[in-house]
C-alpha cells in the first residue's frame, strides 16, 4: 500500500509519484530537487524525461511503491 506524505518531508533526490499507483511507469516517477526561496516551491524532475516542475511544499505525494 502506498504512503502519503508532503513534498517537504521527502529527502533531497527522493523518489515519489503524484498519483496513487502500486507499480508506476518510469514516466510517472519524480525526483525532488532544490527549494526555491523566491517562489516558495520545490523543484521536481521527471525521472524518465528530465522535465522540471515546481510544486508547493504542502503538495501531497505518494512514496513506498515498487519501481
Amino acid at each position: 500500500m502506498n504512503n502519503i506524505t508532503t513534498i517537504k518531508d521527502i529527502k533531497l533526490n527522493g523518489w515519489f509519484t503524484l498519483k496513487d499507483i502500486e507499480e508506476p511507469k518510469e514516466n510517472q516517477v519524480w525526483v525532488r530537487n532544490h527549494y526555491d526561496r523566491a517562489t516558495k516551491t520545490y523543484s521536481i524532475t521527471n525521472w524518465a524525461t528530465q522535465r522540471e516542475r515546481f510544486i508547493k511544499a504542502n503538495k501531497q505525494v505518494f512514496v513506498d511503491f515498487t519501481f
